[in-house]
């Protein structure tokens, strides 16, 4: 077999093809290309060639058995059209477009063409192939082909030597669009037309083109061939009379064995085996796009282009020898990696074309073409070698019914096609040897790719084979991709190629995707490095400054200076430090000192900010409770903490007592003077003790403990304080318990600024809350999108603006762009809007600040690039870097990570992981669970979540505690709970599974819900279904649950 395989390829290889027509071996040798050698192999070796060709007509597309119809005369009378052909007839007559189907052949040519010869040889070529003068009239039986008699055509000639030089490109360019874009009747025009421009004395450009009805992609080798052919013999001395040799065959018996194949019992027992070969094939694949696809596409794609060089297909061949395989399989193996690698499915579909290699079509011109969906599967990491015999099998398989046309497997298996997107396919890959143009005495024949076309697909791999080496081409969407994006898609396959071609028995998950320059750039170029800080923290011991460190030197710097204003409350920087002293050494006479737990549970005000200034200065870690989060909560947390000291005031001191706990009550300012000796502490407090314990939503149903270090948060302040305003008025806006909290209150104290309490009914009534902005003279608000957008909202065009805002930070949730968001920031240009991100095991990663006019800022901007001391890593499934505009998980390391979680070391241990990247040996990184990629400028986009956990508020939420709580309930027989967006914004609906039928049950479970969870937890939505829509492996479909209706929501 290997022996045959061989030789079938070497043939490839000379240009010779071989049929079995009639039970017989027929060579096919239009180079002239044979040698003895092979002859005498193909000779002796007939028998096992007719045997193989039968037994596997896919093993090598040189080889094929014939159609039985195509022994028979073709037809000299009209014939009626293939389906794929009434296709494009119908699409013809809709657009009476030309140029809309193909790309034209264009070439330039130097030397003394003779316009004659060429004229002659276009007759020529149209005498040789019938298909290229029929038209394709309507009947009462529809569409047919009806050969033209005359082989006369019209050639567009124009002489442009008269032109000055300065213009005679742009008239080259115009008189090609004006012959290009002419109409198209098949009823009444030839599908072939020829143009010839002159453009200097020994200068031409000619182009030739044919409409899909008649010729398809792969024929176009054969037509260019057979017309400078043509040509040759026109301008050589001894030219040869008379019309070139024609086919055997004309187009006519292909078309009349097609039209008879479809109406047969084949075509049923085809459409069967497609049914069952595509089945758990996903229709749609994921790309890594540049932009989303959109409901009015233009169509338009562009090519890059590259070669391969000898080297690399001298390897492959080798490597193609040895395995028994073909080229052509090995570099689609290689293209379904390179795709599989770009975080598409792992079961994918590659568009193929077949009809273009029988041999006993040599020589043919017709739209014998045919697109198939090959369905590719690399699940559970197969090796490369594994994926090449897979598709080399599948080749085999697929050749005995390719026959199909794609129209027909559209209809049947339900995919129809439509203007926005391609069926079955997005992705096609091409392959074709080249074979050398006919020598013309005088003339340099040199091809001109065209630069774009109109194509319906996303991406596609176009192969050309020579004797020497291999040409690449990509096309692309310009809807989907930037031009670079494909540019570092070459890159990546020609390393995929080399690195197989070397190791073919590689996982594909440890063949290497990136070049040096690329990783040097994804792991350590665009990490964030040091960046200008302020001269008082860029001194050596800068580095173990505490944040009441930095509250101290404001305090002794501006003592008089204004730190907290809550109404007409007011405590300057020495007040502050007076009691705070005070209340720590109270904490610490209670047994509050290093790590150890204290619980605040306090209403919104100075107060609220001294005991958290306090509770650090101790030494402790302090756990902040929200007083409206159900009682069942908050005890949990304090069960799991079980803190040494619990503050609160009066109000909620009853619920929040605990036998092992101190429980100590404050409302006034006297009673925290009373606490103790105002002089400052001398604690000492290492950077790697707990700042906060700050509980998020847990997968196991229970919240966890995130656990942030003096240090890590240090250096969040240290970066705020270098990249913000100086003695910044800012609003103290979030709650104590969501992190940005503690960025909001100490990047304003280090900086000398003022925090300005806002009282919670204020805070959560827009219009008020930018009367509150605007009476404060606010400067600096730390918001989460959804209040943001509420804000903007609020604010009317004809309103004074908030006159003293300059800066906007907005994290917490994914930023969206909006119109409304918009037009806040054009009457506010003097405020900036800074993205950040960061989940709560690293408080902030990165960020980005928008700059520009509003109108140009993107809808959905990146999350930015690492502040300092920071590390991003986008990471593959194989925990290898993801290439440059690629998806995958975020993993976040450096300085800013929190220990983990408290009295968790499981859990902490699937999430904190050791960095394969960091150069400082120990070093972790946190897997976020977000789904990100890199832009071209480094700069990290945020794609979403890799499992169910959302963001409501700016509070990470999963939706497996919801369920949890929710499946609890004794009326409630299943649940399931998901996100629904709407409008830009994120809410939580339900799905309840009940046998009772009362009409307020769902007033009953929201209730219910709010006694146990948190407000921004409780979903916005129950929606009653008879039975949660299930998967065939009998898993929730979350896909598959409903919209919640209007009438469901609160």
């Amino acid at each position: 077999m290997r022996e045959l395989m061989s030789l079938l390829e070497r043939c490839r290889e000379l240009g010779v093809t071989l049929s079995v027509c009639d039970g017989r071996l027929q060579i096919g040798d239009p180079g002239k290309r044979l040698d003895d050698g092979t002859a005498q192999e193909i000779a002796e070796r007939g028998a096992d060639l007719i045997g193989l060709a039968r037994a596997m007509p896919g093993c090598f597309p040189g080889v094929r058995v014939p159609l039985q119809a195509y022994a028979e005369p073709p037809p000299q009378k009209s014939t009626g059209l293939t389906r794929q052909q009434r296709v494009w007839w119908h699409r013809a007559m809709e657009g009476r477009r030309f140029d809309q189907p193909f790309t034209p052949l264009v070439f330039q040519i130097h030397g003394a063409l003779d316009v004659n010869a060429f004229r002659i040889a276009v007759k020529r070529l149209l005498e040789q192939h019938d298909i290229l003068r029929t038209l394709f009239p309507n009947t009462d039986k529809g569409p047919v082909a009806d050969p033209f008699k005359q082989s006369a055509v019209s050639i567009h000639f124009q002489d442009l030597r008269a032109s000055p030089p300065s213009t005679r490109k742009r008239e080259t360019r115009e008189e090609f669009r004006s012959w290009f874009r002419q109409g198209y009747d098949p009823t009444h025009d030839l599908p072939f037309r020829a143009m010839l421009l002159r453009l200097d004395n020994h200068q031409w450009m000619a182009a030739l083109t044919a409409h899909r009805i008649a010729v398809d992609r792969p024929s176009q080798t054969q037509l260019v061939y057979d017309f400078f052919a043509a040509l040759r013999n026109e301008m050589s001395n001894n030219r040869e009379k008379g019309p070139s040799p024609k086919p055997l065959i004309q187009a006519a018996a292909y078309m009349q064995a097609q039209t008879a194949y479809e109406r047969s019992p084949a075509l049923r027992a085809d459409l069967d085996f497609w049914r069952k070969r595509l089945d758990g094939f996903p229709r749609v694949i994921s790309l890594p796009v540049d932009r989303q696809r959109g409901k009015d596409p233009t169509h338009q794609a562009g090519f890059h282009r590259f070669n391969g060089g000898r080297e690399l297909l001298t390897r492959i061949k080798a490597r193609c020898e040895a395995g028994g395989g073909t080229v052509d399989a090995f570099l689609l193996a290689a293209f379904a990696v390179l795709l599989k690698r770009h975080r598409t499915e792992p079961r994918l579909l590659i568009g193929l074309e077949s009809g273009f290699d029988h041999p006993m079509n040599h020589g043919l011109i017709g739209p014998y073409n045919n697109q198939f969906p090959f369905p590719c599967d690399l699940r559970h990491n197969p090796r490369f070698s594994e994926v090449l015999d897979q598709i080399q099998t599948t080749m085999n398989e697929i050749a005995q019914h390719d026959r199909l046309p794609l129209c027909w497997l559209e209809e049947a298996l339900g995919c129809p096609s439509a203007d926005h997107i391609a069926p079955f396919f997005q992705v096609f890959f091409r392959y074709r040897k080249l074979y050398p143009m006919p020598d013309i005495f005088g003339l340099t024949v040199v091809p001109e790719y065209q630069k774009t076309i109109v194509s319906r697909h996303d991406l596609g791999l176009e192969v050309s084979q020579d004797s020497v080496s291999l040409h690449f081409a990509m096309m692309y969407s310009k809807d989907l991709f930037e031009a670079v994006t494909v540019a570092r898609f070459a890159e990546r396959l020609i390393l995929l190629l080399e690195s197989v071609a070397k190791h073919p028995d590689l996982p594909i998950s440890q063949i290497p995707l990136l070049g040096l320059p690329e990783k040097r750039l994804l792991l350590h170029g665009w990490q964030a490095v040091a960046s200008p800080v302020p001269e008082w923290l860029a001194t050596r011991e800068a580095a173990g400054v505490r944040v009441t460190d930095m509250v101290a030197r404001t305090a002794a710097e501006r003592p008089h200076v204004a730190a907290i204003q809550d109404g007409a409350n007011v405590l300057n920087y020495a007040r502050l430090q007076e009691l705070s002293n005070a209340l720590a050494r109270r904490l610490q006479d209670f047994g509050a000192d290093q790590e150890r737990p204290v619980a605040l549970c306090l209403k919104r005000d100075a107060f609220q900010m001294v005991t958290l200034l306090a509770t650090l200065k101790a030494g402790a870690a302090y756990v902040p409770l929200d007083p409206e989060w159900p009682r069942p909560r908050l005890m949990r947390m304090l069960e799991m903490t079980r803190p040494a000291v619990i503050i609160t005031n009066h109000d909620y001191q009853p619920q929040l007592l605990m036998p092992e706990a101190i429980t100590l009550s404050l409302n006034s300012e006297h009673e925290l003077q009373e606490q103790g000796d105002p002089i400052p502490l001398e604690t000492l407090i290492h950077p790697s003790y707990a700042a906060y314990i700050m509980f998020t939503s847990g997968i196991s149903g229970q919240p966890k403990g995130v656990t942030m270090t003096h240090d890590a948060l240090s250096n969040l302040i240290r970066h705020q304080i270098a990249h913000s305003l100086s003695k910044p008025r800012t609003l103290q806006f979030a709650s104590l318990s969501f992190d940005v909290s503690f960025q909001e209150i100490f990047s304003t104290w280090g900086a000398a600024g003022t925090l300005v309490i806002v009282d919670e009914e204020t805070r959560t009534e827009p219009r008020s809350l930018i009367e509150h902005l605007r009476s404060h003279k606010i400067e600096r608000l730390f918001v989460p999108f959804t209040t943001l957008q509420n804000l903007a909202e609020c604010f009317n065009i004809g309103e004074r603006c908030i006159a003293d805002l300059r800066e906007i930070v907005c994290a917490g949730e994914a930023l969206h762009v909006t119109p409304a968001l918009t037009r806040f920031f054009e009457k506010h240009p003097a405020a900036r809007l800074i993205n950040q991100y960061g989940p709560t095991e690293t408080h902030v990663a990165c960020e980005l600040t928008l700059k520009g006019s509003p109108n140009v800022w993107p809808v959905l901007p990146p999350v930015g690039t690492p502040i300092v001391d920071a590390r991003t890593y986008v990471l593959d499934e194989y925990m290898q870097p993801a290439p440059i505009g690629v998806p995958g998980e975020l993993f976040l390391g450096g300085e800013i990570l929190a220990r983990g979680y408290w009295e968790q070391p499981t859990l902490t241990a699937s999430r904190f992981l050791p960095d394969p990247f960091a150069r400082n040996p120990g070093s972790r990184m946190y897997r976020t669970g977000d789904l990100a990629r890199f832009d071209m400028r480094g700069r990290l986009r945020f794609l979403g979540r890799l499992d169910d956990q959302i963001n409501i508020e700016g509070y990470r939420v999963e939706i497996d505690e919801i369920e949890a709580t929710l499946g609890e309930h004794p009326d409630i027989a299943a649940c399931a709970v998901r996100r629904h967006d709407k409008n830009g914004r994120t809410h939580i609906a339900a799905y309840v599974v009940s046998a009772l039928k009362d009409p307020n049950l769902i007033e009953l479970w929201r209730t219910w819900m709010g006694e146990r969870l948190p407000k921004f937890m409780v979903p916005r939505w129950f929606v009653r279904l008879p039975a949660l829509p299930r998967t065939p492996s009998g898993k929730l479909d979350r896909k598959a649950l409903p919209d919640p209706e209007p009438h469901q929501q609160s």
